[in-house]
C-alpha cells in the first residue's frame, strides 16, 4: 500500500508540473491556447496538447530518474509521462482504485479479527466443557 501511495503521490506531483509547463508553453505559442471553431482542427490542437503533456511528463521522469515501485528506465519514464498527462479522468480512476484497495484491506482485517474472536471463544467454550484440563 505504501508503494502505491508513494507512486500516486509522485505522479500527482509530475502531473502538476506538466500542467504548469504546458500552461507556460500555451502562453508562448498562442495557437495552442486558442480553442478553434473547426471541429477537426480543434481535435488536432487537443491531441497536440496531450502529446506535448506526455512528452513533458516523460522528460520530467527521465531527468528526475523517477521510479514506479521498484521499476525504472525508459519504459517507466514513458509510463509516468503518459499517466501524468492523463488529466482528471485518470486521477478519478486512480483514487477510486486506492479507495477500493483500502476498503478491501480494512474488510480483510475486520474479518480476520472476527475469526480470531470466534476461535478464542470456541477454545474457551471447549475448555469450560472439559473440567480439570
Amino acid at each position: 500500500m505504501d508503494s502505491i501511495s508513494t507512486s500516486i503521490t509522485m505522479i500527482i506531483a509530475v502531473s502538476l508540473a506538466v500542467e504548469r509547463v504546458t500552461e507556460i508553453l500555451k502562453q508562448m505559442v498562442p495557437w495552442l491556447a486558442t480553442e478553434l471553431t473547426d471541429e477537426g482542427k480543434e481535435r488536432r490542437r487537443r491531441a497536440a496538447l496531450q502529446l506535448l503533456a506526455a512528452a513533458i511528463g516523460t522528460l520530467i521522469a527521465f531527468v528526475g530518474n523517477l521510479k514506479l515501485g521498484s521499476q525504472t528506465g525508459p519504459g517507466t519514464d514513458v509510463l509516468v509521462g503518459l499517466m501524468a498527462s492523463g488529466g482528471s479522468g485518470f486521477w478519478n480512476h486512480a483514487l477510486d482504485a486506492v479507495r477500493a484497495l483500502k476498503i478491501n484491506t480494512e474488510a480483510a482485517a475486520t474479518e480476520k479479527q472476527a475469526t480470531s474472536k470466534q476461535f478464542v471463544a470456541a477454545v474457551h467454550a471447549q475448555a469450560a466443557r472439559q473440567p480439570g484440563v
